[in-house]
């Protein structure tokens, strides 16, 4: 069975007909006759996009069906063999269409599995094994195939000195395996009467109960959020973790085969029987604060509001494709439009066509939502008007999820599609990629999941992204020249993570079920030290089990999904959001009284460690040293005291600077002021060598190169370790330090720093102050 427009379905059986079907009527429109001798196995059609602009949509000019003869046939959109290819001895059992459409793969009786072009010639046989292969699929970049060998499986690079993963996956034979396009998991089914879960590099995920019948068919969703089962008298509806939405209990006998509809919103499928089915996914839920929405039909959608007790129906003239609410509005996608309700007001919708009735993606912001279709990537403000149509290098459209795509009020973070390790980052406004160096950002590792806060300003946008080792990052989104860390690692071993909506708070479950909770997350590019302070842990019974998953984080609640598919419900401390909205309104003597009022909280030292990031950042110098002081980091607190007996102005905006962590920034005013001797030094303090000895030569005074040599020289000698560094070497080379330099000339000038000055003229005079 396979899909041929979005309302259209084409079967094929064992009685030699090829059926064209209508989605909407369930009714067959054309019915061609096949061939006596054929006997269809698998049957997999091509997207291709044709037509331009609103008439753009995904239609399928080609499918491909293999039969037990041996071969497979390629059938244009009329139904007509275009041509039969002779492919393995014995019967072809599955053939599919790479990601693109530029090669097929055929596995059969014969053990062999094959690549051909999308002509039907022979490129190369990728293996051969003595046992039959029941079912294959291609990896989202086509440059991996998933196939069963019994019991096993493996996954196979086509690029010719890579490796192959194998592993057994099941107590007996596999007979279907699904690898999802857009979130690179992959399901298998057996005759061990159990489906399982695989990441991409076959860990399990999930493993069902024993069912009482084998699996004898799968299928992914389009948007990957979804799965469907099938077995005998029996489909089931999972979620992408393997836990189960419904049962139903069809009497079709065995589902051999399944696909769903570009929109993910229908299921076809064919039964040893003869039948052919058309499942419909109602009874979607989602949820905002006091609200409860549901779609109770293909047409309808029920909202309650359970602080009120008020419920109200609304019946649209299409079906419904996806729902979303969040940020104090409700999106209801239909076939051609987009429908915005504001939560305050039900009765008065912004409506909005859709130039492709394909959705993929929906996500929401404070300030905007995000519409992915087939073939776009549109930015709208909640009016219903278009703001942008954003594109960048690598878009790939099949592989953007809710996990590799984050969007922000004025930022949007996308994986890139061919390198896992980079995240471009685009501003909403302009359409262009935010960088300072013209590169998009790039990590060490794969990324796996990626989140952007909601809160903050533009300049304090934080990305965080978990990589392939399950460590969570954090990156500013507009790093400045100035900033010294860009990237900042927060903890290990993370499943999910998701921030609030309200505050900047950053929330994050690990594999062991633990439940990590960073109150102020800018906290790592001012104190570093700080972050781990300024979080608390929750291990919580109810979510120790694997591979639990963040759901929504609102006001002091964060919702998560337990395996089983149960929802926690997990309380943070209240007095963490108010925190933010004090400081956010600038109210710093709030704020304080509400650090004190919770001297005896068991979350009073994460709050005030809170405090002293959120102080520093604001370059509140009085409110910062009494945090301080309250989480005893007293050498944080005698220099903000040195600091603030700095009566000159740039020497005390420079120290600001350096103590909140900038340390370019803290250079930059010195060397502006004329302060060269401090900025030296503080190169030297930060083992910055090289640094120090360029500013020591662009403003040669005084022996300034003669202090750099002479700190580098002990620094050397007292870790036993040789010069290596040209530059270095270079001047011992020309002048003995020890011999010809007396440090003790400059006691007086190193013990304060800012007693010497260099004037910036035009003219290069120097001076002291």
């Amino acid at each position: 069975v396979g899909w041929v427009t979005p309302e259209e379905v084409i079967t094929c059986g064992d009685d030699h007909k090829l059926i064209f079907w209508n989605a909407l009527s369930n009714e067959a429109i054309k019915t061609i006759d096949l061939p006596q001798t054929l006997f269809p196995t698998d049957l997999h059609c091509f997207p291709k996009s044709v037509g331009t602009g609103r008439q753009k949509q995904v239609i399928s000019e080609l499918f491909v069906v293999s039969a037990t003869d041996g071969n497979f046939y390629i059938f244009n959109r009329s139904g007509n063999i275009e041509k039969a290819v002779e492919a393995h001895r014995g019967a072809v059992l599955t053939v599919r269409w790479s990601t693109e459409g530029s090669a097929l793969a055929s596995g059969g009786e014969d053990g062999q599995l094959k690549i051909w072009s999308k002509s039907g010639m022979l490129r190369s046989t990728v293996s051969a094994h003595p046992i039959s292969v029941y079912a294959l699929c291609w990896s989202p970049n086509s440059d991996h195939i998933v196939y069963t060998i019994e019991s096993r499986l493996e996954i196979k690079p086509l690029s010719p000195n890579a490796k192959p993963i194998q592993w057994k996956g099941h107590d007996g034979v596999i007979l279907r395996v699904a690898w999802n396009q857009n979130n690179n998991l992959i399901v298998s089914g057996a005759e061990d009467c159990r489906y399982k879960v695989w990441d991409s590099l076959g860990r399990l995920l999930y493993a069902s109960a024993s069912h009482d019948y084998p699996i004898t068919s799968l299928a992914w969703s389009p948007d990957g959020s979804l799965f469907a089962v099938g077995s005998f008298n029996t489909l089931k509806l999972c979620d992408k973790t393997g836990w189960s939405y419904s049962l139903e209990k069809p009497q079709t006998q065995s589902i051999l085969n399944l696909c769903w509809s570009t929109d993910s919103t229908q299921v076809a499928g064919v039964s040893s029987s003869g039948t052919t089915l058309f499942s419909y996914v109602v009874d979607r839920v989602i949820d905002w604060k006091a609200f409860e929405v549901i779609a109770s039909g293909r047409k309808l959608i029920k909202v309650k509001n359970v602080t009120t007790t008020t419920e109200e129906e609304y019946d649209f003239r299409e079906n419904i494709i996806k729902l979303s609410m969040e940020f104090g509005h409700l999106l209801v996608i239909t076939t051609t439009q987009c429908h915005v309700y504001k939560v305050t007001n039900f009765n008065t919708p912004h409506t909005l066509d859709l130039k492709d009735p394909n959705i993929t993606l929906l996500l929401q912001s404070d300030r905007n939502f995000l519409l992915v279709d087939a073939l776009n990537v549109n930015l709208y403000s909640y009016e219903g008007r278009l703001l942008i149509a954003l594109k960048w290098i690598g878009l790939r459209i099949d592989s953007l999820n809710k996990s590799t795509l984050a969007l922000s009020g004025d930022s949007v973070a996308a994986r890139d599609s061919g390198d896992f390790k980079v995240i471009h980052f685009i501003d909403t406004q302009t359409g262009k990629e935010i960088s300072n160096d013209n590169k998009p950002f790039k990590h060490k590792l794969e990324i796996n999941i990626i989140s952007m806060n909601y809160c903050e300003t533009p300049n304090d946008r934080i990305c965080a992204f978990a990589d392939k080792n399950t460590d969570l990052y954090l990156t500013l989104v507009r790093a400045s020249n100035l900033v010294m860390l860009r990237t900042v690692k927060c903890t290990s071993m993370v499943a999910s993570i998701i921030w609030s909506h309200d505050s900047n708070i950053l929330a994050a479950i690990q594999e062991n079920g633990k439940l990590q909770i960073w109150l102020y997350p800018q906290t790592a590019f001012v104190d570093k030290q700080l972050l781990s302070v300024a979080a608390f842990e929750k291990d919580s019974v109810d979510m120790v089990n694997k591979n639990p998953q963040l759901i929504s984080f609102w006001n002091n609640r964060i919702n998560v999904r337990r395996c089983d598919g149960s929802l926690v419900a997990v309380p943070i401390n209240p007095f963490a959001n108010f925190l933010h909205t004090f400081v956010s309104q600038k109210r710093w003597n709030e704020a304080l009284r509400l650090c004190r009022y919770l001297k005896d909280n068991p979350d009073a030292q994460p709050i005030w460690a809170a405090f002293a990031g959120m102080a520093l950042h604001g370059r509140q110098l009085e409110m910062a040293e009494v945090a301080y002081a309250e989480i005893d980091k007293l050498d944080k607190v005698f220099y903000i005291q040195k600091i603030q007996k700095l009566t000159n102005k740039d020497a005390r905006n420079a120290e600001i600077a350096l103590i909140a962590g900038n340390v370019r920034e803290a250079e930059n005013i010195l060397l502006v002021a004329g302060y060269v001797l401090r900025a030296i030094m503080l190169n030297i303090d930060l083992y910055y060598w090289e640094k120090a000895l360029d500013l020591a030569m662009k403003y040669n005074k005084n022996n300034y190169i003669d202090i750099v040599l002479y700190y580098r020289q002990q620094f050397l000698e007292r870790f036993d370790k040789s010069e290596d560094s040209q530059k270095f070497m270079k001047f011992f080379a020309e002048r003995t330090v020890t011999e010809n330099f007396d440090i003790s000339n400059f006691e007086q000038v190193l013990k304060d720093q800012y007693s010497e000055k260099i004037e910036n003229t035009s003219k290069g005079s120097y001076g002291k102050k």
